[in-house]
């Protein structure tokens, strides 16, 4: 096999990248889904400071992006940014994988035996091949819903794809010789967006190795490469420590001094969770490999391990470069051990991707060979490849989910003005809220306050510049708590049950602040409370209100609204919305056995008929239904 001088038409990358953008487009989230969107949307909106490990890139580039007069909604706008990052990476990627097979193929060599037996790889075919394989990634479940929402793994693929196309192009001087310098920005800036930037380093480092034979021979250069790694990745983290300083609605972390900068951008919170344990290892390597099945289909997967095979013969020590790369990403991810690791699992998908595109050769050869036609060939492989890919369509597809929107609004709707709500719903309710409340000033009145997040003293710093009259009445319980806590969180030896005591009590005092408008989640009730982990106000009690329970003087009556509300639940079911759909069916079974106790049988009735109405799944307690005296269908 030969290949024919390559010059890279400019369109082709363009052009891929705008196919699957439209493709995304119809897979549009419309609002607010799950997890962080809701949070980091609203950082980007309001320039603020997200969770760790802050995101700056991300959190000024969705500043600009949503400033940008767009006739549609600010969620919208940010969502839709998602999908531009992703095409960026699927056409930057294209381009990575041109400049691969055409390095790799040109430098074959063959005896001049085979060379009589040889097919021609011509640019239009490894136009196509680069393409397709691009496709094959930006198709993959885990990459396309990347593209639904706000997130920060969009843009960081599309970095990953820079750094890619970067160091290769500095690798085999084809180019420009200013390409490592190029990487070096790349790096610094995917680095000031996520962590995960460390993935790709086994990869520059191996190709940096081969090109000068020995690190050593250009020290100078290496060491100017890491200077800019740090100064670019400094400059943009520099945003977080001057964006405290004003106090920003969002303040996680408050990384206004060196110890709490510190703390933010090592994520250190979530350091517990690495390398914990050998069986949380396996368990998301069998998350890994179950996902690998979603993200390239059968024939994905056959057609990347044949492409193993083939870069390994034509160049063995590229070979080894991405095949240990690809090794180590799976086995750095897997030991990390989140309930969303699959966003991890990004960087290696995308270097498998690569090695489909080696596999689509070598089946394009096998095929050329048999057909003797090379558009029916390109086509056939193409669709053989690419079409499976769509079977994502339905899991990804977000365009009418309003499910965490409805959800948030019922909850904010469902109380009364200056209502606080204490829950740790964050991936259905709280992340939405911060979103709704303070980008589109949606019940702005009412005070949510994440039980976890109450366990921090930044976020105690921030609730007192967002609400201050709130803090002042629960002084008096906050500085000891923040006293015991301050050795815990400098690494320094503390006091477990000290901490845990003062907490609990701020906890109490918390819900104590806003009587008698304070809420609480059904998660507390079912689990903290149950198990003595937080107690009410002395001579109060909860009440199941529509939504949430409230908090009420031992032996009153809570009048609750008729259950008149409707959710928009799309066909797709995960674990997400399964939470919603089972804690609102479990509150009105809550308020029906409530009215039950007051002999109130006829609004008792009310929400039990909702319940088989909205949620025929869900089964009812039968000595719930006996008390009411009748079957409801």
């Amino acid at each position: 096999m030969s290949i024919k001088r390559i010059d890279l038409p400019k369109l082709f990358p363009l052009a891929s990248g705008l196919l699957v953008f439209i493709i995304y487009l119809f897979t549009l989230a419309p609002s607010v889904i799950q997890i962080d969107s809701g949070e980091l949307a609203a950082v980007q909106a309001t320039l603020g400071i997200a969770h760790p490990t802050g995101y700056p890139l991300f959190t000024v580039l969705g500043f600009l992006f949503q400033l940008i007069p767009i006739p549609v909604t600010t969620i919208y706008k940010l969502n839709l940014l998602s999908s531009v990052w992703s095409a960026l990476a699927v056409a930057t990627f294209s381009v990575f994988v041109f400049d691969v097979l055409k390095y790799v193929l040109s430098k074959q060599s063959v005896n001049k035996r085979e060379k009589s037996k040889e097919t021609t790889i011509n640019q239009t075919v490894l136009i196509f091949i680069s393409v397709g394989s691009a496709l094959i990634m930006g198709l993959g479940k885990t990459f396309w819903m990347q593209s639904t929402s706000v997130e920060v793994y969009s843009l960081q693929t599309f970095l990953f794809s820079l750094i890619l196309l970067f160091s290769f192009r500095g690798f085999s001087n084809t180019v420009d010789k200013n390409c490592w310098i190029i990487c070096a920005f790349v790096i610094g800036l995917s680095f000031s967006n996520h962590m995960t930037t460390i993935l790709t380093l086994p990869l520059v480092i191996g190709l940096w190795y081969i090109q000068t034979n020995h690190i050593g021979k250009k020290l100078n250069k290496l060491l100017f490469f890491i200077v800019i790694v740090i100064l670019t990745a400094g400059l943009f983290y520099s945003y977080l420590p001057l964006r405290s300083v004003f106090q920003p609605y969002f303040n996680w972390g408050n990384p206004i001094n060196f110890e709490n900068f510190l703390r933010h951008i090592s994520g250190k919170q979530y350091q517990i969770w690495l390398f914990s344990s050998f069986e949380s290892a396996q368990k998301q390597f069998s998350f890994y490999v179950s996902n690998f099945r979603n993200e390239f289909v059968y024939t994905g997967i056959i057609i990347g391990l044949t492409g193993i095979v083939r870069i390994a013969i034509l160049n063995f020590k590229l070979a080894m470069i991405l095949i240990s790369t690809f090794l180590i990403s799976i086995l750095y991810t897997i030991n990390y051990d989140i309930a969303d690791i699959d966003s991890y699992f990004l960087f290696s998908f995308m270097i498998f991707s690569l090695f489909v595109s080696f596999g689509l050769v070598y089946l394009f050869i096998f095929l050329f060979n048999k057909i003797k036609n090379e558009t029916a060939t390109i086509s056939l492989i193409l669709s053989f490849a690419i079409l499976p890919q769509l079977t994502n369509y339905n899991a990804v597809n977000q365009r009418s989910n309003y499910v965490f929107e409805d959800y948030t609004k019922l909850i904010l709707n469902s109380v009364e003005p200056n209502s606080l709500i204490f829950s740790y719903q964050w991936d259905y309710f709280i992340s939405p809220s911060y979103y709704f409340q303070k980008v589109e000033n949606y019940r702005n009145d009412v005070i949510v306050i994440d039980k976890e997040l109450l366990r921090r003293s930044w976020y105690l710093n921030q609730l007192e510049n967002n609400y201050p009259e709130l803090s002042s009445q629960i002084e008096k319980v906050q500085r000891p708590f923040i006293k015991s806590l301050k050795p815990f969180e400098a690494g320094e030896p503390f006091n477990a049950e000290l901490i845990e005591q003062n907490y609990r009590r701020l906890m109490t005092k918390i819900v104590e602040s806003r009587l008698p408008n304070s809420y609480i989640g059904i998660e507390l009730i079912q689990n903290e409370m149950s198990r003595g982990e937080f107690n009410l106000p002395e001579g109060y009690t909860v009440a199941p209100h529509l939504f949430l329970f409230k908090v009420i003087k031992e032996g009153e009556y809570l009048p609750a609204p008729d259950p008149n509300f409707s959710i928009r639940f799309i066909e797709k079911n995960d674990r997400y919305t399964e939470f919603i759909r089972n804690t609102i069916a479990g509150m009105l079974i809550y308020r029906s056995m409530y009215e039950i106790q007051f002999n109130n049988i006829a609004q008792a009735k009310k929400y039990i008929q909702k319940v088989r109405k909205e949620f025929p799944e869900i089964n009812i307690p039968n000595d719930l239904l006996q008390k009411i005296n009748q079957t409801i269908y």
